[in-house]
């Protein structure tokens, strides 16, 4: 009885037609097509990037080989994954700690207004001190 509640279930397979059932092909044939799929998937990736249009053109041809959107999917995330040229999320400005530099370069910054008013107040005050 435990051997049979450690069995993996079968996958699904995706297909239409008449008299096809979804068990119509044996495992070993469903993962040779997604091998040969993941293969078209590395050929087609170029750096980093993968185009939209890239991605679904890629889909079209993981449909015509019965393969489920979601499957596709997960395939292309997987060889992706699996070269490593995922791009990073990038940090926004907010997540990134201040460093002692800039909160010397805010406290200089503020320290040189504070001398421009001053000058402009004692401008002032000699103006108005000289009319009298």
């Amino acid at each position: 009885m435990q051997a049979t509640l450690l069995k993996s279930p079968p996958r699904p397979t995706r297909l239409n037609g008449p008299g096809l059932s979804p068990r119509a092909l044996p495992t070993p044939i469903i993962d040779a097509i997604e091998r040969g799929y993941a293969s078209h998937v590395a050929s087609s990736l170029n750096g980093q990037i993968l185009r939209y249009s890239e991605r679904q053109s890629l889909l079209r041809a993981a449909d015509r080989l019965h393969i489920n959107r979601f499957r596709a999917n997960l395939i292309i995330a997987m060889v992706q994954h699996e070269r490593g040229e995922a791009p990073a999320p990038k940090a926004r400005s907010s997540d990134v700690p201040r460093s002692r530099g800039a909160s010397l370069s805010t406290a200089s910054m503020l320290a040189a207004v504070m001398l421009v008013e001053l000058l402009l107040i004692t401008a002032c005050w000699w103006q108005l001190a000289r009319a009298n």
